[in-house]
């Protein structure tokens, strides 16, 4: 199955924003900001919605 560009640009929003939701949740930055949160390569949420705007904004300009 092939997806459109249309359609990438579509599953990537909605990955978006719905990481987005988990980024801004009370209980996910008390979790976040806990000595005892870490990841092996200190990448978070946030940095995984920043990958995904500079993806969309790619996509743009390759519609363009």
């Amino acid at each position: 199955m092939a997806l459109s560009v249309v359609q990438i640009r579509e599953i990537l929003s909605t990955c978006q924003h719905e990481l987005q939701v988990v980024v801004n949740d009370p209980n996910y930055q008390a979790m976040q900001n806990s000595e005892k949160f870490t990841t092996s390569n200190d990448l978070l949420l946030g940095d995984a919605t920043g990958a995904i705007s500079e993806v969309l904004e790619a996509l743009e300009d390759f519609e363009n």
